[in-house]
């Protein structure tokens, strides 16, 4: 029996994949995007098709649009960290047969194959076993942390949110200066800044929010607002946005955080932000989203210092 494993991430695809082979004879294939899964579906009969969402090139929304390209009877299962009732729902009208959330449990794989003819293993390590560095790990946790916390805040403000890959790892002065000042300058934007620390990690976050919608955001989420430019909204906003992701990620790396007020940023202190030269690398996790239907668009840079980096990778080392 195959199996193809399309993921973008090296983690996702080894823990998937050592896990299945420990519980069933089977033959794996793998693909880092969309476009590869079609190649790899159109010349192979596979059985089972494990399919992410989020992914560059082509996500696993285009990926079931696309399906199927052969007559063979594949079984679609999407195996994601976007776990919004929305995306389970465009899943499953677009073809798909199941729908597990990362990380996945075993006994959801179980369900997956109860009833086909699959093979049961007795345990062994996977023969491909490889290395994973600690910047990727990094990444498909934040990838997850990241899914839970739109979902979270699609069901409060009862819209689809899109939702990209962040962008994780250690920017050099130079391109972290043209990154700040890129975030602050965008056209029509309220920025707020908020530190956080916890478990030796100190970071500070720069929140930009845009959009002629984010009151109507702000009352959905709860915050009556006085008027259209409520600056309590958009502090409310903000710490919304980055306390959830930061409490899913500490659930995920078994870390509290600590946050301190979040603090808006006013014009004075942008160009004096954007006038002061950055001369140390930092590592920062970006990423951004919006609501489908309503004018409203969050973007987030999480800047934490080297020295936490180090606290970091000997977390990553466990998983």
């Amino acid at each position: 029996m195959k199996v193809l494993i399309c993921d973008d991430s090296a983690l996702a695809r080894k823990s998937l994949s050592r896990t299945l082979v420990n519980l069933y004879n089977v033959d794996i294939l793998f693909a880092e995007n969309g476009r590869e899964a079609l190649d790899v579906l159109s010349r192979n009969p596979i059985d089972f098709f494990f399919l992410d969402l989020t992914m560059p090139v082509m996500d696993g929304y285009d990926v079931l649009g696309a399906l199927p390209v052969n007559s063979y009877p594949t079984k679609v299962v999407v195996i994601s960290g976007d776990v919004q009732k929305a995306a389970k729902e465009r899943c499953f009208t677009l073809g798909a047969a199941d729908f597990i959330e990362k990380p996945f449990k075993i006994e959801q794989l179980e369900s997956v194959f109860k009833g086909s003819p699959v093979e049961v293993a007795a345990p062994k390590p996977v023969a491909s076993e490889f290395q994973i560095d600690p910047d990727s790990k990094f990444k498909e946790l934040t990838n997850i942390a990241l899914g839970k916390c739109v979902a979270l805040i699609s069901d409060s403000v009862g819209d689809f949110i899109n939702m990209p890959l962040p962008a994780v790892g250690v920017l050099e002065p130079s391109d972290l200066e043209m990154t700040v000042h890129d975030v602050l300058y965008r056209d029509s934007v309220n920025a707020v800044t908020q530190r956080f620390t916890g478990a030796g990690i100190h970071g500070e976050s720069l929140v930009t929010i845009r959009g002629k919608e984010f009151p109507k955001v702000g009352e959905r989420l709860g915050y009556p607002l006085q008027d259209a430019n409520s600056n309590e909204s958009l502090l409310n906003i903000s710490n919304l946005a980055v306390s959830t992701f930061l409490r899913v990620l500490a659930d995920l790396i078994t870390v509290s955080f600590t946050l301190r007020q979040p603090v808006l940023i006013n014009s004075y202190e942008k160009e004096l932000l954007s006038q002061q030269k950055i001369n140390k690398s930092a590592f920062t996790i970006e990423f951004s989203y919006s609501a489908e239907n309503l004018d409203f668009q969050c973007d987030i840079l999480l800047l934490i210092d080297m020295e936490s980096v180090k606290v970091i990778y000997k977390m990553m080392e466990s998983f």
